[in-house]
């Protein structure tokens, strides 16, 4: 594994660095604040969530106002530079995990486009459904009981059962989440 450099994100430099591992942190500094008071925040390595698309995504802050970004645009800013008109940033593996420099690269925007409906077929794509999906709480078999149970018990009932929202239960026999067993006739 290569050596962690770390390069300033562009438009946050003395704020935030991201590294060609694909990690974001924050940098030691001394800020004023509303009242003219001297602040010292400490700097460090930032974690990260998924956003609901799957692309690891943190909160960058600058004066008083946050903006969610995306770390393989981070990585590709600061290691390769901007995207060029009509470019996207592009996973090589498929894997939006995988932020170091040597996945990622800018790509067109139609091939990009091509390669997530080729991928959201496939069984290891980048799309996952059901139970393969990063946020699903349930599994197959538990929703398939909530359609055969969900016409004769309150959402709920089935709600505690399987340690999740009332509107969870709702979305899943209305057919918005797990839509592709609801739509293949298993309800």
């Amino acid at each position: 594994m290569p050596k962690e450099l770390w390069k300033w994100v562009p438009g946050y430099e003395g704020y935030y660095q991201v590294s060609n591992r694909g990690r974001v942190r924050s940098v030691t500094r001394e800020v004023i604040d509303s009242l003219g008071h001297v602040r010292k925040y400490r700097g460090k390595v930032m974690r990260l969530w998924r956003h609901n698309n799957g692309y690891p995504v943190c909160e960058l802050k600058k004066a008083g106002h946050g903006q969610l970004m995306r770390v393989h645009t981070l990585v590709l800013e600061a290691f390769v530079g901007q995207a060029p008109n009509g470019y996207e940033a592009h996973h090589k593996n498929g894997d939006r995990a995988d932020n170091s420099v040597e996945n990622l690269e800018w790509i067109l925007s139609f091939q990009h486009k091509s390669m997530h409906k080729k991928n959201a077929t496939e069984p290891e794509g980048m799309f996952q459904k059901g139970e393969r999906h990063p946020k699903a709480k349930l599994t197959k078999s538990q929703v398939l009981e909530i359609y055969r149970i969900g016409q004769t018990e309150s959402h709920g009932v089935i709600a505690d059962r399987y340690g999740v929202e009332r509107s969870t239960i709702s979305q899943i026999l209305s057919g918005r989440t797990w839509a592709h067993l609801y739509h293949e006739g298993n309800r």
